[in-house]
């Protein structure tokens, strides 16, 4: 079976990739810490303004 990974996994597998913390993401892109920890989690859906700026 394929597993299929969803947003929030990539966008964590990318960040973790590149050696950021939470904390250092949230000041390079200027998205608060908490919203990047609820993306990750899957609870919250990023806009398109904020996938622009995470990627």
């Amino acid at each position: 079976m394929t597993y299929i990974k969803n947003l929030h996994d990539k966008i964590k597998e990318e960040r973790i990739q590149k050696g950021y913390s939470q904390k250092h993401l949230a000041k390079l892109t200027g998205i608060a810490q908490s919203n990047i920890s609820r993306i990750e989690k899957g609870t919250y859906r990023p806009n398109q303004q904020t996938l622009e700026t995470l990627s």
